[in-house]
């Protein structure tokens, strides 16, 4: 495969051939090795970056129902007036972040689930508390309940007094 190419134009003496035919295999052997270490690393480089591919980096990326610490806010407003909840909740690590509120309606009772997303591999491991803002205006007067349905299906019931 590789060869240094040992060939001598000097008459040598018996001794100094073989050691110079020693020197000439030996770093032939070197060559080889050096070769082979090359190959070893450029295949382990590639099986190193496919493995960091778009499904690894896909699976640092989630959206979850999060649990609430608390809701708070006025009880009662004036009619369609702009008005909010100030929702509060932990995320487990630094990488979370509020995504959206889920609502369904139903009458005067206004049903949401809260939602965070964590996007990243590498996060600090601090519990953070998030405050985000869950604005409602309310068009007729009357008693409005706002249920917050946490992951393992309790309530955290806010209950509005609009005149």
């Amino acid at each position: 495969m590789l060869d240094v190419g040992c060939k001598f134009f000097v008459p040598l003496t018996e001794f100094k051939q073989r050691i110079n035919k020693i020197k000439c295999h030996i770093a032939n052997a070197l060559m080889k090795i050096k070769y082979v270490s090359f190959l070893v690393s450029l295949f382990l480089a590639t099986l190193i970056l496919n493995s960091c591919g778009k499904s690894y980096i896909e699976s640092c990326k989630s959206t979850i129902h999060t649990t609430l610490s608390t809701v708070s806010g006025g009880d009662s407003i004036r009619m369609n007036s702009l008005k909010s909840l100030d929702v509060y909740f932990d995320t487990y690590n630094g990488c979370g972040q509020f995504s959206h509120f889920e609502e369904t309606s139903n009458g005067n009772t206004k049903t949401i689930k809260v939602f965070a997303k964590y996007d990243g591999c590498i996060c600090t491991q601090v519990v953070k508390t998030v405050r985000e803002a869950y604005n409602y205006t309310v068009p007729q007067t009357g008693i409005y309940i706002f249920d917050f349905v946490q992951p393992d299906n309790s309530h955290i019931i806010h209950t509005v007094t609009v005149f």
